[in-house]
């Protein structure tokens, strides 16, 4: 329990255990890896993760302090563009017998340009959101179609209608 008065964190341990002995984490980030390319001419190229173990980042679902919702495109849903394994622009990124676990957000996020990446043999438990989203750019769309949109002042959304020609 956080008491926002006095700025102080509570913990009211399960009846039995020995808060002594409890381990506590506090999840502060919500990427612990970002490989990122300049763009799909100039990739981040042929990067190998192997035997690594992501755990505790922070939920990105409703954080309002974190990053800001993306529309995807052609459709009505945003996501958070985070994970802890951020990859935006990579090509040949081979991620194996990873762990990730206890995971606030996506587990691996791929963004924007992505050719010939990999996630093998990897175990995902108790992911607050996606276990692997790729999400490509609107900019390599010729009519992305957003539209802006009242209940979202400050985000761009998909139009969902179709117009018709005047008769």
């Amino acid at each position: 329990y956080h008491d926002p008065r006095t700025g102080r964190l509570y913990f009211w341990p399960p009846q039995g255990m020995l808060p002594w002995k409890a381990e506590l984490f506090g999840a502060v980030q919500s990427e612990l890896i970002k490989i990122a390319g300049e763009n799909a001419a100039h990739p981040a190229e042929n990067i190998r993760i192997k035997g690594i173990g992501f755990a505790y980042t922070k939920r990105t679902m409703f954080d309002e302090s974190g990053k800001a919702y993306m529309p995807l495109v052609r459709g009505d849903w945003c996501v958070v563009p985070s994970g802890a394994l951020y990859v935006e622009n990579g090509r040949g990124i081979c991620v194996e017998d990873c762990r990730f676990t206890d995971i606030g957000g996506n587990a691996v996020f791929q963004y924007g340009y992505n050719a010939e990446n990999r996630v093998e043999k990897s175990e995902f438990k108790r992911i607050g959101a996606t276990a692997v989203q790729i999400v490509g750019s609107p900019k390599a769309l010729y009519e992305p179609s957003f539209w802006p949109h009242s209940q979202y002042p400050n985000l761009t959304v998909h139009k969902t209608t179709v117009d018709e020609p005047d008769k």
